[in-house]
């Protein structure tokens, strides 16, 4: 539902943002953790721990990336303090 909310009002012009793959988001890890704790390139603030992946994870749940551990790990369901880090292709 946050996608397409942000998708219809069109956010910085573009209509075509999603949550990020697990390889995108295994792009951003980093070998060793910032000045912030995180396995995380230091431009990135620590208040997005870890995010939603567009993957699904079958029969059922959520894919998360963890920026804390440096791993990803899934829920049967939503997890409070989770983010949804959009992205575009370009």
């Amino acid at each position: 539902e946050y996608v397409a909310g942000v998708n219809d009002a069109g956010l910085a012009g573009f209509h075509d943002w999603r949550l990020p793959t697990m390889e995108e988001a295994w792009s951003l890890l980093e070998r060793k953790q910032n000045n912030k704790g995180l396995y995380l390139h230091s431009a990135f603030g620590k208040s997005q721990p870890f995010i939603f992946l567009a993957d699904a994870r079958i029969p059922g749940g959520y894919w998360f990336m963890d920026f804390k551990q440096g791993t990803v790990f899934w829920a049967s369901g939503t997890i409070p303090g989770g983010f949804g880090r959009l992205c575009r292709s370009i």
